[in-house]
């Protein structure tokens, strides 16, 4: 079970990081665009829709902010994913794996085995932003999960417990994070869990992950 203490470290990207192209289309209403006009009276051509669409999805898309959780199974992504569903409102309560009341977690057997077993993304407006956070399976078998979720996101922040230090699944991932030129993030969990030594588990992140 994750803590309430958790510790943040933001690692840069090495690339910069260019947005997905989408098809919008279905997201901006048609009553929503100015009708368009053959000529103004003074003979130029007037504005028309597509360039006024243009703009709209332009500002939506400097709005939006992707973050995937990516890391070993039992770590806590799915916990993590949960308290800051709540936080921005995507939920009107905190869920629990445990209680099988995640938010993430609503298939049968995910709830069983308190386990993930595929991505899962929520999200809400937060802030002047558009926030969608993705759950990802811990198991490698499930890494075609994970990439997608990496994919669509524009920071993959892993998830690391404090008792059981990084992993080759962790190193992995972030690895794979950086090749793409995403941001990177790593949040500690299980502080004051048993066996929980932060000391070693920075050395070997700062070992395993890097520093940049």
């Amino acid at each position: 079970r994750v803590r309430s203490a958790y510790v943040f470290f933001f690692f840069s990207s090495r690339r910069r990081h260019t947005r997905l192209r989408r098809d919008w289309s279905s997201d901006v209403c048609s009553s929503d665009l100015p009708t368009p006009l053959s000529r103004t009276r003074s003979g130029a051509h007037a504005p028309s829709a597509r360039g006024f669409s243009f703009r709209v999805l332009m500002t939506q898309l400097k709005s939006l902010r992707n973050i995937a959780f990516v890391g070993h199974p039992s770590v806590g992504k799915t916990t993590l994913v949960d308290a800051f569903a709540h936080l921005i409102g995507a939920s009107p309560r905190k869920g629990s794996v445990a209680d099988k009341s995640s938010i993430c977690d609503t298939e049968p057997e995910e709830q069983d085995k308190q386990h993930t077993l595929q991505l899962a993304s929520v999200w809400a407006d937060y802030k002047d932003c558009t926030w969608t956070l993705v759950d990802t399976p811990g198991y490698p078998e499930f890494i075609s999960e994970v990439q997608s979720a990496m994919f669509c996101a524009d920071l993959v922040v892993g998830v690391v417990s404090c008792a059981s230090g990084t992993t080759f699944n962790l190193r992995s991932k972030m690895k794979q994070a950086l090749a793409m030129g995403r941001g990177r993030a790593i949040i500690l969990t299980h502080l004051d869990g048993e066996n929980a030594d932060f000391e070693s588990a920075i050395a070997d992140l700062c070992d395993g992950v890097g520093e940049q």
